[in-house]
């Protein structure tokens, strides 16, 4: 039992030093095929920076459609993952990527094809935000491939502890769900950065991978001790933060 929590205490740990570059894309109607013709494109330069040891891995998610969608709820997420924060910025900072994605493809994409991939204009809008990881659960069930789905919220902090009960509630729950093999991850993200086309209230993103086939059954009374001190908790950690837009994405595709 011990060197099973040393583990958890371990991986957890490990977690805290990532940070991410997440790029959400709004796509014109009817040029879903050419995005995803750029998308191939990077993933060559994507897959060289992590061969260089520029950053941990790369990925592609698809959105799922929700009922009430607007049309400017994102089609497609990517993820640039890294072990430190100057990673992170010599790669927004980069002003020869272009340059770099050329190089990477060469030999595997013709010239030809690469430039007009990337005269293509897909996108109709682009927001992109730069986190640090929080706090997570344990990450159980292997590296996230291709096919599995993950679900994402945008919050917007309203006090200065929201953090606290995100680590403190929260997570205590979803650790629980995650030991009884209900769920397999969750994550607590903090906005740094953002580009200017970014949502200016979003402070925080949360993660969740949950486990297909399974349903979650928390036991607030186990976890806090009884209903009434669970229930309040709860209502101080809705008072703490809002919701701004969630969904449920799919990976389509990976560095290796």
């Amino acid at each position: 039992m011990k060197k099973s929590i040393l583990i958890l205490l371990i991986a957890c740990n490990l977690s805290f030093s990532q940070y991410a570059v997440i790029d959400f894309f709004v796509i014109k109607d009817g040029m879903e095929s050419q995005y995803l013709s750029t998308e191939k494109v990077w993933k060559n330069y994507h897959q060289s920076s992590v061969d260089k040891g520029e950053k941990i891995e790369w990925t592609l998610w698809k959105r799922s459609a929700r009922e009430g969608d607007n049309e400017m709820v994102p089609d497609y997420v990517t993820f640039n993952t890294f072990n430190t924060m100057e990673e992170m910025d010599n790669y927004t900072n980069d002003t020869n990527i272009v340059n770099s994605v050329k190089l990477s493809n060469k030999g595997k994409v013709s010239t030809r094809h690469m430039n007009k991939v990337l005269s293509l204009n897909p996108v109709k809008a682009h927001r992109r935000y730069c986190v640090q990881l929080i706090d997570a659960t344990p990450l159980t069930g292997g590296d996230p491939k291709i096919g599995d789905k993950m679900e994402g919220n945008g919050m917007i902090q309203k006090q200065d502890d929201y953090e606290n009960f995100e680590s403190y509630v929260y997570k205590p729950i979803f650790l629980d769900e995650v030991m009884k093999g209900n769920m397999r991850w969750w994550a607590l993200t903090k906005i740094i950065d953002r580009s200017d086309t970014a949502y200016e209230d979003i402070t925080h993103f949360t993660w969740r991978i949950h486990v297909d086939g399974k349903k979650m059954s928390p036991n607030h009374t186990k976890l806090f001790g009884n209903e009434f001190v669970s229930k309040k908790m709860r209502e101080l950690t809705g008072a703490s933060r809002d919701i701004r837009g969630r969904g449920t994405f799919t990976m389509i595709d990976k560095t290796l």
